[in-house]
């Protein structure tokens, strides 16, 4: 239980900078002992398997990261931030693959329709440069944005939007807030506050996500799978799914576990106190009902890997994470190469 690990994990499957095998080999020399694949809306595939069959020293879990839709008594509906992380997933199960195709689809068409947006806005960008920074596979916000900094007439627009904003927020106190936060950034994160998020300065760029399932049926999906659904960051849902209802859906098992190890990326920024005080919820709720307590960097680049081991506190906190949940949980570790 000495090895550092994280169980949300991304590639070049979805928005990660890694394969599958480089993403293994960066680890290692971390000692990082445990990958879990969580991409979005994807899987391993059987080529990508045998590419890291022969990678010893390290264990890797077969998983996904499903954006999941507003639990239907929440009102239901599309939401980019309820994410639940499914591990031990078959990623051979024809229903799983069957959403992500229709996932991937989609999420081509909210691509799309960003991008139009953008250039009414303004901005110099196209399809094929989105494509082109995603490698051809899953297309999320984090490509888009790539693509706007590929042209330095994009950087002058968004300036010149971020002016718009410092202009009023000087009659609006909570976009004040904003804007302070957003003066503390780097001009890579400026597109989430200025129009990449549903509520971001601008409002008509953003685009929810087009295909999704439900709450109860995204975790129906893991769990016919083989694996088990963990509801991911809960930083990013605590404005709508509140301690209270977080408790009941673990009290009546409408969720197998909780990320307890999050938020690596907000520390040292104004968001840094919500995602500890979200770490605490989460933490108190796994050990009261002692449901699966998961978690890790979410990494994306090789820099989440260098912020995860110079963060000594942050790290040791994912040690026993998965040893914790095979002792205390059946599970059908079929889909990995753990032992």
């Amino acid at each position: 239980m000495d090895k550092l690990q994280s169980l949300h994990s991304h590639t070049t499957n979805s928005d990660g900078e890694y394969t599958h095998a480089e993403l293994l080999e960066k680890a290692k020399q971390y000692n990082i002992g445990i990958i879990a694949f969580t991409d979005h809306d994807s899987v391993i595939s059987p080529k990508q398997i045998e590419e890291i069959k022969n990678i010893s020293d390290i264990q890797w879990i077969s998983g996904i990261e499903i954006s999941s839709g507003r639990p239907l008594e929440l009102g239901g509906g599309s939401s980019s931030s309820l994410h639940i992380v499914g591990l031990f997933v078959d990623p051979e199960n024809k229903e799983l693959k069957e959403y992500c195709r229709l996932a991937q689809e989609a999420r081509i068409e909210r691509m799309n329709r960003m991008t139009k947006n953008l250039r009414n806005l303004g901005f110099k960008i196209t399809e094929e440069d989105c494509i082109k920074q995603s490698g051809g596979e899953a297309v999320a916000r984090p490509h888009i944005v790539k693509a706007l900094l590929l042209y330095e007439e994009n950087l002058k627009r968004m300036e010149e939007i971020k002016e718009d904003m410092r202009k009023a927020s000087e009659k609006d106190e909570n976009l004040r807030e904003k804007y302070e936060n957003l003066s503390k950034l780097s001009v890579e994160q400026y597109p989430y506050t200025l129009f990449l998020t549903e509520d971001s300065f601008i409002n008509d760029v953003y685009v929810d996500y087009l295909y999704y399932l439900d709450f109860d049926k995204s975790v129906d999906l893991i769990r016919k799978a083989g694996g088990v659904a963990i509801i991911a960051h809960y930083f990013t849902c605590s404005n709508r799914v509140t301690p209270e209802i977080l408790e009941r859906y673990v009290q009546e098992k409408r969720i197998d576990g909780i990320e307890t190890v999050f938020g690596l990326h907000s520390f040292g920024t104004p968001e840094e106190q919500r995602v500890v005080d979200s770490m605490k919820i989460s933490k108190e709720i796994a050990d009261k009902y002692n449901c699966m307590a998961s978690g890790g960097v979410d990494i994306h680049r090789g820099e989440d890997i260098d912020l995860f081991a110079g963060n000594i506190e942050y790290a040791n906190q994912t040690k026993g994470l998965l040893e914790n949940m095979l002792e205390k949980f059946d599970l059908n570790t079929e889909y990995s190469n753990i032992k």
